[in-house]
């Protein structure tokens, strides 16, 4: 872990997008009537309101689900970010019209939806993906954070209910097609470090 480690502790970007995503999250939470503007609303996307693919991510339905959200966003997101900023910055843009994309195709059931935990997930398997190509890296770590992410969503598509959220309910879809955005952008930016060494 020498070489992350030292990464870190040098000099090294700010994550501002992920500040950025954690601030506006709470101000949603907090500013009344505001997530009813920004939600994933299928009846509103159908109707021409395309930001929301983007803006639902940002919706938290109560302080249990902004918190555990906020929670791994944060620490999983400034600590990618820090690392590979590129990639951890185009896989946030990138993703959230993806994740909610797939929500309009395969739940049509779904009539709202908001949450960064399918964002935050696919953020955790990147960077669990990038530090797995570094040296000096503990594997088994790093491929213990797949397996248990993987098996929160099985358990969660399973049940029903997120497993550490109170009060919602779970799309472990949202959480897989985030998984799979990060599997897409880690080799993205395995095909880029190549062509640079080239």
């Amino acid at each position: 872990m020498a070489l992350a480690t030292a990464r870190l502790i040098g000099p090294a970007p700010f994550p501002w997008v992920t500040a950025a995503v954690a601030v506006a999250s709470a101000a949603i939470f907090l500013l009344p009537g505001a997530a009813d503007t920004f939600v994933y609303d299928r009846a509103a996307l159908s109707g021409g309101q395309l930001w929301r693919l983007w803006t639902a991510h940002l919706v938290h339905f109560n302080a249990s689900h902004l918190g555990w959200n906020l929670a791994v966003w944060l620490a999983a997101g400034a600590w990618l970010e820090r690392l590979a900023p590129r990639a951890s910055r185009w896989f946030c843009a990138g993703a959230s019209p993806v994740i909610a994309g797939t929500l309009l195709l395969f739940a049509p059931q779904l009539a709202h939806y908001g949450g960064l935990s399918g964002l935050a997930a696919g953020l955790v398997v990147l960077l669990a993906l990038q530090q797995l190509s570094a040296p000096g890296e503990a594997r088994w770590i790093w491929s213990g954070v797949i397996a248990f992410v993987a098996l929160k969503i099985a358990v969660e598509w399973w049940s029903g209910t997120p497993y550490l959220a109170a009060g919602i309910h779970s799309a472990p879809i949202a959480h897989l097609a985030g998984v799979a955005c990060a599997g897409v952008a880690r080799l993205i930016a395995r095909n880029s470090e190549r062509r640079q060494n080239v």
